[in-house]
């Protein structure tokens, strides 16, 4: 799976297509936390970022879609048992969905943000 998603990647990459390369990243992290590879899949994730930002930063769907790998991010980070970096996380996801007017997505960054400093110890 990864050979493949690689090539994936790569043939994205050749045809700038900025859409199938973010699609391409959070496969392979899929795979990688499957594997339990949680440095490699969050290498994936963070690779999406600056591709986000070339992408206009600006527009809801790039905005929308940095609030959802914020939250992703956040959940690896949680299995991985590292909470200060969730909380990171989730604040930003957060504040993206505050700036998007998304309800839903600001309820559940701030489950995820109780969850986080409960554990932290922070209530």
């Amino acid at each position: 799976a990864i050979s493949k998603l690689n090539k994936l990647r790569d043939q994205c990459v050749a045809r700038n297509d900025t859409s199938g390369l973010l699609h391409a990243h959070v496969a392979m992290a899929s795979v990688y936390v499957g594997l339990r590879r949680y440095s490699d899949a969050r290498r994936h994730l963070e690779a999406c970022r600056p591709t986000l930002a070339q992408t206009g930063g600006g527009d809801d769907g790039s905005a929308r879609a940095q609030a959802v790998l914020a939250s992703e991010l956040g959940q690896l980070f949680v299995t991985e048992g590292k909470y200060l970096e969730a909380r990171v996380c989730f604040t930003e996801c957060l504040q993206r969905a505050e700036a998007l007017r998304d309800l839903k997505t600001q309820r559940r960054a701030n489950q995820n943000l109780e969850m986080v400093c409960h554990r932290l110890g922070h209530y």
